[in-house]
């Protein structure tokens, strides 16, 4: 499966905040985070969201990917709920 990060997160009026990509908030927040038994995956796909490039997961890494997103305490409501709308853009027979 590709998963793109490469949006703008949106305010409540849907216009877009300033530096608010979210791929680049999910890099930055893998890249920088203790967990250390997923660290080249993580650091891996920092890399590639950082730059708007898309990732290839398998079922378990988008389990892993959402989890991780969805059990952030730094990661606001509008920002997990806009990331899930993209996962949920992936087609699930690839």
């Amino acid at each position: 499966m590709r998963l793109n990060l490469n949006k703008s997160l949106l305010d409540l009026s849907g216009k877009e905040f300033i530096n608010g990509n979210i791929g680049k908030i999910v890099a930055n927040s893998l890249a920088s985070t203790p967990d250390k038994k997923h660290y080249l995956k993580f650091f891996g796909w920092a890399q590639k969201l950082y730059d708007g490039e898309t990732i290839d997961i398998d079922k378990a890494d988008l389990k892993l990917l959402k989890e991780f997103i969805e059990n952030n305490p730094d990661f606001t409501v509008l920002l997990v709920a806009q990331t899930m709308e993209l996962f949920e853009e992936i087609p699930t027979e690839q």
